[in-house]
């Protein structure tokens, strides 16, 4: 069944959503009461955390060594002794702090011992049984027990291909059994896998394995396993509810907390959160210049709510970025080769549901796009922990509708992330600029065997002319732009429009009339036609206040040759790459755009909006004074309220034409602006 996309409604979602949605993140500490709990700092940085000084094996130092990994991360070093004592453990840890390897440890080494006491025998049962949510999670979980200990037989086992293979495997003997639960227990139903003498459980990512959804599933293997064991959970998150189901699995558990309460249902200081302004028309063509801006060429995953938006998203992105699409409908031979590719730099955008949220070993992501916001602070955490992994930094962007915004900003005060970054679309000449830099990578990316193909055609194109125009020409074609990207209005989005920002001191631009005064007389009546919508403005700290308003290109570069007869009258006129997160005041009215539905220009609700149905130009006055209006409104300057001032151009805002009367009490008065 298609995935349905989830839509918010002013009050968010409702009180009977799933308690994940309401739950708060608690500590170890607070979910566990009594018990001993070793926080440990993450910033720790000393010798004990040498491999030389872990009390390893040379065969398990020697295997690390191999893999470049020198020191071990604070959790990994906290949890290696009590885990080796044999005792049953809790540890949490974000992701990408090397919690896999933590619980590898001192497994492994504990079963090469045994194997260097008694010579393993063909057949063997699996003495470790370790438990993931997806396949591409316990891929993972063998690929590290694997390069940390070649000497052990690790075996994988999931659902979605043939089970003949991994029944073979069984038979053959293994000492660590990796799976999902859904293909554990139909080994185990086969009498394939015997966990009779299984001494080591581990489930990862508990949090979601001991959730609802699977706790049935691993209680029914728990069952399978010898009382005596050493049972050890890992997760990211540790919700309040782990303590009730843990309490049936574990016996007097060792607990390693390396977020502490501090840090508990917090996004990583490593990550920079960062949200833009989208309608849902331009939602998808801004996405590709957010990519290009913002991930410069370097990985980027790109979240959706459904697997059908994940496939046009990914069409739509494979125009401009090497991209692929990685969701449920996916076979697993594709999803594994599409995980390979990624890894490899062979495309680098991936578009996904969240099937890809959790688990995934993905090196070197530099940024997460949240194209849908997922349905709870939990699921965007775990979306965003792809970036920002095993102490590198990274960067989350949340592309938020206008539907979505009062539940974003609940998501962010739950989360208390205070220091999210509101962006605008990037402007053309960000996008050129980024394009430019991510064509030198390309070029290092071209593999020497294709450079001969083209060799005949670069000749010819050194041949044309001047060489260096030539280059420039080739590198343009490269990246995909042959033609300046159309502008787009910072305001509404529409593409083909150039938000201009005009200030000055307090009072001189307060409504949005006021631009259209200062539009026409720098560039006659056919400016004020173009106008499009106006957003009001005030910058505190400057001390001015102004507006941001959108114009076609050819008003834009009207305005901007006057700049100079602007800034004689007292006014700072500039086309800005960004705008603040809200409007002063006023600003959008209702909804509606140049001449069209209720408001566009006014302010607040019932302030009118250059428009009609509802009142016009007019300022904190109901439906008065409307340039324009119709119902209920007053055409030009009816009911004395804020209209635009008729006669002489330098009069003031606000009187005379058709009657208007003592209108603008903070106009333009006489030689004040013209």
């Amino acid at each position: 069944m298609e995935e349905t996309e989830e839509y918010y409604d002013e009050d968010g979602p409702g009180n009977d959503e799933d308690e994940n949605v309401q739950r708060a993140r608690l500590s170890l500490a607070s979910i566990f009461g009594e018990a001993e709990v070793l926080e440990v700092d993450e910033t720790q940085q000393d010798e004990s955390l040498l491999l030389a000084n872990c009390g390893l094996s040379d065969e398990t130092v020697a295997a690390l060594g191999k893999r470049n990994i020198k020191a071990l991360f604070p959790i990994q070093k906290h949890v290696f002794g009590p885990a080796r004592a044999g005792r049953d453990l809790i540890g949490r840890a974000r992701t990408g702090s090397g919690k896999t390897l933590a619980f590898a440890l001192p497994v492994l080494e504990n079963l090469l011992k045994e194997n260097s006491q008694s010579p393993p025998q063909r057949g063997r049962s699996p003495r470790c049984i370790i438990l993931a949510p997806t396949r591409e999670l316990a891929k993972q979980v063998e690929k590290e027990f694997q390069e940390s200990a070649p000497g052990l037989n690790v075996g994988c086992f999931y659902g979605g291909v043939d089970i003949g293979g991994q029944i073979r495997q069984l038979r053959s003997g293994v000492d660590v059994a990796v799976g999902t639960p859904g293909r554990v227990i139909d080994l185990i139903n086969r009498n394939c896998l015997d966990l009779s003498l299984t001494r080591f459980v581990i489930l990862d990512e508990a949090d979601m394995m001991l959730s609802m959804g699977f706790s049935e599933d691993v209680e029914i293997i728990l069952d399978s396993v010898p009382a005596e064991r050493q049972t050890m959970l890992f997760s990211a998150t540790m919700p309040s509810w782990v303590k009730n189901i843990t309490r049936k699995h574990l016996k007097n558990p060792a607990l390693v907390d390396l977020v502490g309460d501090a840090q508990s249902g917090k996004m990583p200081d490593a990550i920079k959160t960062m949200a833009v302004h989208v309608t849902q028309e331009a939602r998808r063509s801004i996405l590709v210049d957010l990519i290009t801006v913002h991930a410069l060429g370097g990985k980027c995953i790109v979240f959706t709510q459904t697997k059908r938006e994940a496939d046009e998203v990914a069409a739509s992105l494979s125009l401009v970025h090497p991209c692929e699409a990685l969701h449920g409908d996916i076979s697993q031979a594709q999803r594994e080769q599409v995980l390979k590719n990624f890894r490899n730099g062979k495309f680098t955008a991936l578009v996904a549901t969240d099937v890809a949220a959790r688990g995934l070993d993905i090196p070197d992501v530099d940024l997460v796009v949240h194209y849908d916001l997922p349905r709870d602070t939990e699921a965007f955490l775990h979306r965003s922990g792809r970036t920002g992994r095993a102490g590198k930094t990274g960067s989350t962007i949340a592309v938020v509708l206008p539907r979505d915004r009062s539940y974003f900003r609940r998501m962010c005060a739950e989360i208390k992330l205070k220091d999210v970054e509101y962006i605008s679309s990037p402007s053309p000449s960000a996008v050129m600029e980024a394009s430019a830099k991510q064509v030198l990578r390309r070029l290092d990316n071209v593999d020497e065997k294709v450079i001969e193909f083209f060799a005949p055609a670069a000749k010819l194109v050194l041949e044309r002319g001047d060489k260096h125009d030539a280059m420039c020409r080739a590198l343009a074609a490269l990246s995909g732009l042959i033609e300046v990207p159309k502008p787009r209005s910072l305001i509404t989005q529409e593409v083909g429009l150039v938000t201009m920002r005009v200030m000055s001191r307090p009072g001189r631009i307060t409504l949005p009339g006021h631009v259209m005064t200062i539009v026409r007389n720098v560039i006659g009546a056919d400016g004020v036609t173009g106008l499009g919508r106006v957003r009001l403005l005030q910058d505190d700290r400057a001390g001015m206040e102004g507006a941001a308003f959108d114009v076609p290109q050819e008003i834009a570069d009207k305005m901007m040759e006057n700049v100079e007869e602007l800034t004689k009258r007292g006014f700072e006129l500039d086309m800005p790459i960004s705008l603040p997160e809200e409007p002063f005041r006023g600003g959008g009215g209702g909804g509606g755009g140049r001449g069209g539905g209720r408001g566009g220009y006014g302010g607040a609700r019932n302030q009118g909006g250059y428009g009609r149905s509802s009142g016009g130009y007019s300022s904190r006055g109901g439906g008065g004074g409307g340039y324009g209006g119709g119902g209920g409104g007053g055409g030009y300057g009816s009911r004395g309220g804020g209209s635009y001032g008729g006669g002489d151009r330098r009069s003031s805002y606000g009187g005379g034409r058709s009657g208007g009367g003592g209108g603008g009490s903070r106009g333009y008065s006489g030689g004040d602006s013209w």
